[in-house]
């Protein structure tokens, strides 16, 4: 089976990470060979390079001329073609009358318009939109995406949850005099963070540490907001953060919107229980099991009233719940096998 995936980058973010997981673990199977073309390099470049069979990076502007020097005519040599996020799937979605599939990570609507604002998020929203439905079969990365394509777009898909790799550390629920916190992700209006720092401010500093890493539009200015908090430590974009997440106790999200948060997945993976705001796939997550962590609206008073009450005995008992959840759940080998059983249906058809 000769797959080409293709891809916006391959920088660290969310949805190439879940790329990552999917080619190191279809490498191991026998006759599968993963092909990747992505648009611009990063930091991933040399983890990708240990699977693939071949890796080939243009230019967006230079994706053009591929097409016309006759790029579309050697696709036909792939089995398959899955592709991730708007550029790819612009470009898939030309290659009609093949097997081809995208993974969608967002809602788009949700996502586009608070990043890019009416005009060009509008714009963008209905360019793939219109993208995903002249692709042959697509696959929603969390039950609650796939239900809300399915509500408000008429959009049909096949549900497979995101995966993360399995903790390397021997992961601890036990929790020490000081609480731990952490949150994960980039500084802006829908990661909404502000939310959280509003909240964990009115703590007492010497039972919690809130550790936040990530950059984005909004981190200067939160980091002026709270520099007089000595517990309130602000990172930055960082290449440890299972190190960190394995460090902490609490994860901590006040999202406005996500398709399937992978930091909360690593989080779980890496034994920490929870405190993330009531969107839809939160909610999925929790309801497989609630004792693992805990939903609360997305203000600042929720926040603080289900901070407070925290104790080491309950984020203990919640922390063997949450590595369980992640065991039974989220792993990348099961997310991987849900998704070549699915290439092995496409090729049928």
């Amino acid at each position: 089976m000769k797959i080409l995936l293709i891809l916006p980058s391959l920088e660290s973010t969310g949805p190439i990470n879940v790329a990552f997981e999917l080619v190191k673990n279809l490498a191991s199977k026998r006759d599968v060979e993963i092909y990747i073309l992505a648009f611009r390099t990063g930091e991933r470049y040399s983890d990708f390079n240990q699977y693939a069979v071949d890796i080939k990076v243009i230019s967006r502007l230079g994706l053009i001329a591929t097409v016309f020097k006759g790029l579309f005519n050697r696709l036909g040599s792939y089995d398959l073609i899955h592709s991730h996020c708007l550029l790819p799937d612009i470009l898939n979605s030309m290659l009609r009358g093949r097997n081809n599939v995208s993974t969608i990570h967002n809602f788009m609507d949700k996502d586009y318009l608070p990043q890019y604002g009416n005009l060009l998020g509008g714009l963008l929203f209905r360019v793939h939109l219109f993208s995903l439905r002249r692709i042959k079969s697509r696959v929603s990365c969390s039950v609650s995406v796939g239900e809300y394509l399915s509500h408000r777009f008429n959009l049909d898909s096949r549900s497979i949850c995101n995966g993360v790799q399995e903790s390397s550390n021997d992961v601890k629920v036990d929790v020490g005099n000081k609480i731990k916190f952490i949150s994960v992700g980039v500084f802006n209006e829908r990661k909404n963070t502000r939310v959280i720092l509003e909240a964990f401010s009115k703590l007492p500093k010497d039972r919690f540490e809130l550790t936040l890493l990530g950059d984005g539009p909004l981190l200067k200015e939160l980091m002026i907001k709270y520099e007089k908090h000595s517990n309130i430590l602000f990172v930055g974009k960082s290449n440890l953060v299972r190190k960190y997440l394995f460090n902490s106790d609490v994860f901590l999200s006040s999202s406005n919107a996500e398709g399937l948060p992978m930091a909360l997945l690593e989080a779980l993976s890496e034994g920490l229980t929870y405190v993330v705001s009531d969107i839809e796939p939160h909610l999925e997550v929790h309801s497989l099991d609630p004792s693992a962590g805990q939903i609360v609206s997305c203000t600042a008073d929720s926040f603080y009233h289900a901070l407070e009450k925290l104790t080491p005995d309950i984020i203990t008992a919640r922390k063997a719940s949450a590595l369980k959840l992640f065991e039974l759940n989220f792993s990348s080998k099961k997310m991987t096998d849900e998704y070549f059983y699915y290439y092995s249906e496409i090729l049928k058809w």
